[in-house]
């Protein structure tokens, strides 16, 4: 072979090898996902912000209705557990309707978050919101059932039988269960972004 034809031959092998190489960086470079892409609006999408709606519709009740629980100088401030109950409403549904803000704006879009941190922070932020209302709602139905029962030395209670305080009561249960199924919202929430996270893990495998 001549030494001319052997030099041609190992210069065409080098620019196809570094044809080679470049092509595997453009794939390496389309294989990075942005962290909001376009995406088709599957189930999620729209299950999503309704949920992130009962959650608060659910926190927004039960804050209005201890609020309004006033009457003959009784009211949620002589609680400290209704007092609770207020705070965790509140903080519950300040997250629920952040994150009923950043769902409809993707779904209005169309697109889809690909970013595992923001998807560990909601997980994280659903079962903070989501053991505050537990934690508030089983505080409040201590409070209530004693309101009802009372306990001994006492022998009658404020919401025992006919009292000028049986609107409070009533409205302190209502507010209570309001609670509880605030709670109940938010699970099915915590489930998806759980399962969403885990697909996407196993898509980057």
């Amino acid at each position: 072979m001549l030494p001319g034809a052997a030099g041609g031959g190992g210069g065409a092998g080098g620019r196809g090898g570094g044809g080679g190489g470049g092509g595997g960086g453009g794939k390496d470079g389309g294989g990075k996902r942005k962290m909001f892409a376009k995406s088709k609006r599957s189930f999620h999408h729209w299950v999503s912000p309704l949920l992130r709606f009962l959650q608060l519709f659910a926190a927004v009740c039960a804050l209005a209705v201890m609020l309004t629980a006033k009457v003959a100088g009784i009211s949620y401030s002589s609680f400290h557990a209704f007092r609770y109950l207020i705070a965790a409403s509140v903080i519950a549904g300040f997250w629920a309707l952040l994150l009923l803000l950043i769902d409809l704006g993707l779904l209005a879009a169309g697109r889809t978050s690909h970013s595992a941190i923001l998807k560990i922070l909601r997980i994280v932020g659903d079962f903070i919101a989501a053991a505050l209302l537990l934690s508030a709602g089983a505080a409040a139905a201590g409070v209530t059932t004693f309101n009802d029962q009372g306990g001994f030395p006492y022998q009658q209670t404020i919401c025992e039988g006919n009292t000028p305080w049986n609107f409070f009561c009533g409205r302190s249960k209502a507010a209570t269960a309001m609670s509880h199924i605030g709670f109940f919202f938010f699970l099915p929430s915590i489930i998806l972004d759980i399962g969403s996270l885990a697909i996407e893990y196993y898509e980057a495998i």
